[in-house]
């Protein structure tokens, strides 16, 4: 299922050198769109900090303030970094303004987790103008439809299946029952 946050944060990426931070509540599809996302490139990188890896991976950076994963080659195109759950990290905002600095040239860089990654409301916050926060909801009556925008439904209207339409009374939008309508996550 297409979700209209996938042209939006690739449209991001490649207009704006700022960080893309996507915050969400739990299981409404933010992993799941950094990796289609990722999908574009074989070499783009997934770390997610619930990953005892990736987590030292990370964890190895920060520390050491030494390159990891090879990024100083210089590519003809830049690749894209996801980090899942970094918030989780005590100092992650510190590790991404480092990161960010150093390899602002070489990557594009995209964070996901939840509402904690709401860091507007401190002031002095030494990220501000290194990112852009997208709150990502569940599903649109639109992506339900499969329709590009909730415009189009304005546009052209369709009828809403009502499967469909208990699907969505009964588990909201969040995508997993309707990504697998006839398997039942809950």
């Amino acid at each position: 299922m297409d979700r209209l946050y996938f042209e939006i944060i690739k449209d991001q990426l490649e207009k704006y050198e700022q960080m893309a931070f996507i915050a969400g509540p739990r299981q409404v599809g933010k992993t799941t769109l950094v990796k289609e996302i990722l999908k574009s490139n074989p070499q783009n990188i997934y770390l997610n900090w619930d990953i005892p890896a990736d987590r030292y991976k990370i964890l190895s950076f920060f520390e050491k303030s030494s390159s990891f994963l090879d990024l100083d080659i210089k590519l003809p195109n830049k690749l894209i970094i996801a980090f899942d759950e970094i918030h989780k990290f005590k100092h992650w905002k510190n590790f991404l303004k480092g990161f960010y600095d150093l390899y602002k040239d070489t990557l594009k860089i995209i964070v996901t987790g939840s509402a904690k990654l709401n860091i507007y409301k401190k002031s002095g916050d030494s990220l501000m103008g290194r990112y852009f926060l997208y709150q990502m909801h569940p599903l649109t009556v639109a992506e339900i439809l499969g329709k590009d925008s909730p415009l189009d439904i304005i546009q052209q209207p369709k009828l809403f299946p009502v499967s469909n339409m208990n699907r969505l009374l009964e588990f909201g939008g969040f995508p997993a029952p309707y990504i697998n309508a006839d398997k039942r996550f809950f």
